[in-house]
């Protein structure tokens, strides 16, 4: 089973904030920076289980201006 993937815009001094938050809760999931798209893009793997809480964090951090934006979209491993 593959995880879910997500690809979210981010302000870039908030990158560190992001990554420290996911990491601290038991890696809810596997982040990469997305390099050569000119934005501060960032990549989300995450599985099933864990799906609706980094959805919700998302949000979250959406509402508080941290991120610019977040999509679910096919997980490009996968193919």
């Amino acid at each position: 089973m593959y995880c879910s993937y997500y690809i979210v815009a981010a302000q870039k001094h908030m990158i560190w904030l992001l990554v420290a938050h996911l990491k601290s809760h038991d890696n809810i999931a596997f982040h990469r920076t997305m390099e050569g798209t000119g934005d501060c893009m960032l990549e989300f793997f995450v599985p099933p289980a864990q799906e609706e809480t980094l959805v919700r964090w998302l949000a979250l951090y959406q509402e508080e201006g941290f991120i610019f934006s977040y999509r679910k979209e096919k997980n490009r491993l996968a193919s």
